[in-house]
């Protein structure tokens, strides 16, 4: 996961999604202070890192009420930043960090 901003780039590595060990919510806002995100920043990640944080820290605040006709667990933005996903990463080949 990279936070890409003009001036500055902040990371979070070595992600285990096969264990489900996501970044804290604590380290995704250092991720954001480090590289002093700003109106033209962004988030980059593989599309399986962001649908396991949708999966995470929203599905599982979900209320559905008898109105409700859909329901979605995406995350498009982090605190106003957009998220935006790239295949390029590579899915669970980096040697992950005890």
């Amino acid at each position: 996961m990279q936070l890409n901003d003009e001036n500055k780039m902040s990371a979070i590595c070595n992600i285990d999604i096969t264990n489900d060990k996501l970044p804290s919510l604590v380290q995704l806002d250092d991720m954001v202070l480090n590289a002093r995100a700003g109106e033209n920043s962004a988030i980059y990640m593989h599309p399986r890192v962001k649908q396991m944080l949708g999966r995470e820290y929203k599905y599982s605040k979900i209320n559905l009420f008898n109105e409700s006709t859909g329901l979605t667990k995406m995350v498009d933005t982090y605190e106003g930043i957009p998220i935006l996903t790239s295949w390029n990463f590579l899915d669970a080949t980096e040697t992950n960090v005890a």
